[in-house]
C-alpha cells in the first residue's frame, strides 16, 4: 500500500491521473491467463488503450473497478495511464456487485470455482446492502422475474433472487458464500494457494469447497495464536502441492475437524449400508470397505449377545467361567453370567 501511495503522488507530481486499488475489488476480478495477457499487452503496445478504464469516484479518490490489467500493462511499459470512465457507486458492497456483474461476459473463460467464487463474493455484498435497507424488496425494470410470493419461510430472499438471476437454487449461492470467505480467509496468509483452488490443474487433486469453507472456522479457532493460524495454512498448501488426495484430505481434517465426518464419508457408509466411523477406520488402514460389516450384521451380532440385569441389582458376582462383575441400582439379581451366557451358577459375594 505503501509503494501505491507513492506511485500515485508521483502521478500526481506529473500531472497525470491516479487510479487506486482496493485489494477487496482486485480480488474479485478475473484474472487473465499468460496468453491472454500477452495478447493485450501487445494490442496496447501497437495501438495503444482503446477501451477507458472504469473507476469509482470514492470521495475525490479514483477508485479502479475494471482495467487492472490495461492499468500494469500500461506502467511497465512506461505507457501514459489510460483514461477512465466513473460509474456511480454509492458504497464497497454496490462496486463488487457491479465488478461481478461485469464480469458475466467471461463466465465461458472462467474456471468453475472462480464462477463459485464470483457467485458468492456477489451474494454477501448483496446481502449487506439488503440488511441495510431492510430486505425490502421491489421489483426494478429489466431485473429478472423474481416474484416474493415464490418463496416459502425457509428460503432467504437475497439468495433466492440470485439463484434465480443464476440458474441455480439458493442453497447453492449461500454454499457459494462460505466457499468465497474460505478463499479469502485463505488468501490473507497465501494468495499462491488460494490461485491454485481458484484455478486448479485438472490433472492434481486440491481443496474441496467443504474444506475450503472450514478454513475460517480453523481461524476463529485459533484467533488467540495467529501464528499457529499460518503454520496451519503452510502446512495444507504444502499437502496441495505433494498432489496426493489422502495426504490433502488427512492433513485438512486433522486441522479443520479432527473428530468431524466429512461428506464423503457419510456417503460411502450410506452406499454400503456401515458406519460412517467405521468407513474413517478402513481408510486409515487401508482396509476394503466390502471387508466391513453392515449396520444389519452388526444388529444382528448385537442380538445374539446375551443380555442380564446387570443394571438391576446392587452387589458383585462370580461365574464359574471365571467372570467377576458388578451391578448397581438394581431391582432384582442378574439371569445369566455376561460372558458365557449361563443361567446357573452366578455367586453373589461381598468385597471388590
Amino acid at each position: 500500500m505503501q509503494n501505491q501511495a507513492v506511485e500515485n503522488a508521483q502521478a500526481r507530481g506529473h500531472g497525470m491521473k491516479s487510479y487506486i486499488i482496493d485489494p477487496r475489488l482486485e480480488a474479485v476480478c478475473l484474472p487473465l491467463s499468460n496468453d491472454e495477457y500477452d495478447l493485450l499487452e501487445k494490442q496496447i503496445k501497437r495501438d495503444g488503450v482503446l477501451d477507458a478504464v472504469k473507476v469509482w469516484d470514492r470521495d475525490g479518490e479514483l477508485v479502479l473497478l475494471d482495467g487492472h490489467n490495461r492499468l500494469k500493462i500500461c506502467k511497465d511499459n512506461k505507457l501514459p495511464i489510460p483514461e477512465s470512465t466513473t460509474v456511480e457507486i454509492k458504497c464497497i458492497d454496490e462496486a463488487v456487485i457491479w465488478i461481478c456483474d461485469n464480469q458475466k461476459g467471461r463466465r465461458n473463460v472462467a474456471t468453475p470455482k472462480q464462477q463459485e467464487y464470483i457467485s458468492g463474493k456477489r451474494y454477501e455484498a448483496q446481502r449487506n446492502i439488503d440488511k441495510f435497507k431492510g430486505n425490502q424488496y421491489t421489483k426494478e425494470s429489466g431485473a429478472a422475474d423474481f416474484q416474493p410470493d415464490q418463496m416459502d419461510k425457509t428460503q432467504h430472499p437475497t439468495a433466492f433472487k440470485q439463484g434465480l438471476d443464476e440458474g441455480i437454487g439458493q442453497w447453492k449461492v449461500r454454499e457459494n458464500a462460505r466457499f468465497a470467505k474460505g478463499i479469502d480467509t485463505i488468501r490473507e496468509v497465501s494468495p499462491e494457494l488460494a490461485d491454485k483452488i481458484l484455478k486448479p490443474d485438472h490433472t492434481s487433486p486440491t481443496l474441496g469447497k467443504g474444506m475450503v469453507a472450514a478454513i475460517p472456522k480453523l481461524k476463529q479457532k485459533l484467533k488467540n495464536e495467529p501464528g499457529k493460524f499460518v503454520e496451519a495454512v503452510k502446512e495444507i498448501e504444502k499437502a496441495v502441492d505433494t498432489k496426493d488426495k489422502k495426504m490433502i484430505e488427512l492433513v485438512v481434517r486433522g486441522h479443520v475437524s479432527p473428530d468431524e465426518l466429512t461428506a464423503k464419508e457419510k456417503r460411502i457408509a450410506k452406499q454400503h449400508n456401515v458406519k460412517p466411523e467405521h468407513v474413517r477406520y478402513a481408510h486409515e488402514h487401508n482396509i476394503p470397505i466390502e471387508n466391513l460389516k453392515t449396520v444389519d450384521q452388526l444388529a444382528a451380532i448385537e442380538a445374539r449377545k446375551p443380555t442380564s440385569c446387570a443394571t438391576s441389582w446392587d452387589g458383585f458376582y462370580d461365574c464359574e467361567c471365571g467372570l467377576k462383575f458388578e451391578i448397581f441400582g438394581s431391582k432384582c439379581a442378574p439371569r445369566w453370567c455376561p460372558q458365557c451366557g449361563k443361567v446357573d451358577d452366578l455367586k453373589r459375594y461381598r468385597g471388590g
